[in-house]
């Protein structure tokens, strides 16, 4: 009995030497482990706050292009201007964009509402929703007329 307890004693202490052994390669793998999370953290968040530029930008861009719009551009559209020509109905479709997105009308008690509503179309325009912005019109399909513009 006496030579069982210590033949065991032996073998969990040569397997409490070999795991501390390998103690050191379970540090460095876990710390492995925790660096590429925190990497892959990183990148999550870079990519992240380059989408909400690219939106940002794309509003800015929408925002600049409707204030550039004024009849006489619009008739030189028509008419032809470098190379592009508009039609009646894709200037009909730039008119109503413009009027959903125009909260300089709103009065002061209904600007956050107004806000909201515009907001939604610029976010539904910039993400090229396949959603409809008005009758029959898609927000993809303002935004394609955009990439023209630009």
């Amino acid at each position: 009995c006496v030579r069982f307890l210590g033949k065991q004693w032996y073998q969990r202490r040569v397997r409490g030497e070999q795991l501390r052994e390998f103690l050191p390669q379970f540090k460095s793998l876990s710390n492995e482990v925790e660096k590429t999370k925190k990497k892959t953290q990183r990148r999550e968040e870079a990519r992240r706050a380059d989408q909400e530029g690219k939106k940002v930008r794309g509003i800015l861009t929408t925002m600049h292009f409707l204030s550039k719009l004024t009849m006489e551009l619009k008739e030189q559209l028509l008419t032809g201007l470098n190379g592009l020509t508009l039609n009646e109905t894709e200037m009909t479709l730039l008119d109503q964009f413009y009027s959903l997105t125009d909260s300089s009308n709103a009065k002061f008690s209904e600007l956050e509402g107004s806000i909201e509503a515009v907001s939604g179309h610029i976010l539904g325009f910039v993400e090229r929703k396949e959603k409809e912005m008005c009758e029959g019109v898609m927000y993809s399909e303002v935004a394609a007329l955009f990439d023209r513009l630009h």
